[in-house]
């Protein structure tokens, strides 16, 4: 499922404010600052028979002053956090205390697009537009094989060339992973999810 950003205002989004309900701490990192909002995917409006929630919203976030790689799982999964909210998502935003970054990232709504093949897959390569993604096979820069076993549930590439982008890079012009074992994506349970990041 290919992200594709919008002018069309929705309930999915990169960066922004996230309409994460009062009642839901914001994730921190072990020094106790608040983790950057990257993402909330409004389920309802994603392609329904994929394997993924079809109500809730999720949200993501990600340390992008640290940015870790993911080498030592246990250690870097207190550097990001998925969150399942499974009912409506609330209208008020939240907005962090203080993003690690000095400023939040900028607010791109969201629209998807099902890719079916092999061969469509590798003309959306050759895009130049940053390759954000849900589920399929990860667009990989270093280790084809990063997550065996698990289930790509998020991959946003670095996006930061024009005005209408969130504005972040990983390393140099690299790509975040967020993986999920198969498993725990039927179960709804993302408390296990696992973060990769590679760049050239």
């Amino acid at each position: 499922i290919r992200l594709l950003k919008t002018k069309k205002p929705g309930k999915s989004k990169l960066g922004g404010s996230p309409n994460l309900p009062e009642n839901i701490p914001w994730p921190v990192n072990p020094k106790g600052r608040e983790l950057d909002f990257l993402a909330q995917i409004h389920c309802a409006d994603l392609p329904k028979g994929m394997g993924l929630p079809e109500t809730g919203t999720l949200f993501f976030f990600y340390d992008t002053k640290e940015q870790p790689w993911g080498l030592d799982a246990e250690k870097d999964r207190h550097y990001h956090s998925v969150i399942y909210w499974p009912e409506e998502q609330p209208e008020k935003m939240r907005t962090s205390r203080k993003c690690s970054r000095g400023k939040k990232l900028n607010e791109c709504f969201l629209e998807f697009s099902v890719i079916q093949t092999q061969a469509e897959m590798a003309e959306e390569e050759k895009d130049t537009e940053p390759c954000h993604q849900m589920l399929g096979f990860p667009l990989w820069l270093q280790n084809e094989d990063m997550a065996p076993g698990k289930v790509l549930l998020l991959q946003l590439d670095t996006d930061d060339a024009t005005d209408d982008c969130p504005g972040w890079q990983w390393g140099d012009d690299g790509i975040i992973y967020f993986w999920i074992s198969p498993e725990d994506l039927a179960g709804r349970n993302f408390d296990n999810v696992i973060v990769i990041l590679e760049c050239y």
